[in-house]
């Protein structure tokens, strides 16, 4: 912890706008999409993204854009569609970026040897909290995916009336 307020204002850039990021998709994500879009997964996600600012482990620039857009971007417009009368592709476009975001922690974390997978990462400092969050994203997307298609099962077209 900071002891004065000099050391709390030199905290690093990164952290403070990862944490404020976190908070807005938490914000977002936890008002209309219950029950199938968990906000454990932003938790996971956003904790997950600072142990790669603060280790770091560096992602490619598609990766990077497939976080941004897939991970965190999709599942805010997808928040927003369920309360439209578009709540039918919001459901689809939630289900699809978790499902996408599950994908990309298996292959990245736990299938392809890079500075990103588990294995590569020490279990120390900030690494305990990389490879912590690696595991609970997974199985946390498994269990939304999960969620989310039964969801999608259960929804009704709302009757028209003639």
């Amino acid at each position: 912890m900071p002891d004065t307020k000099s050391e709390l204002c030199d905290m690093d850039s990164d952290v403070v706008s990862v944490t404020g990021i976190v908070v807005l998709i938490l914000l977002v994500t936890s008002l209309p999409t219950r029950p199938f879009q968990i906000p454990e997964s932003a938790i996971a996600n956003g904790l997950h993204g600072l142990a790669h600012i603060e280790i770091p482990v560096a992602l490619f620039l598609l990766q990077s854009s497939f976080v941004g857009i897939v991970i965190f971007l999709t599942p805010i417009i997808a928040a927003v569609l369920l309360w439209t009368q578009f709540y039918h592709l919001g459901s689809w476009l939630l289900v699809s970026s978790i499902a996408g975001s599950l994908l990309f922690g298996i292959y990245n974390h736990f299938i392809v040897i890079s500075p990103d997978h588990v294995s590569q990462v020490a279990f120390a400092g900030w690494g305990i909290l990389f490879q912590i969050t690696a595991i609970v994203i997974l199985i946390v997307d498994g269990f939304g995916c999960w969620i989310g298609i039964w969801a999608l099962k259960t929804i009704q077209e709302p009757e028209k009336v003639i």
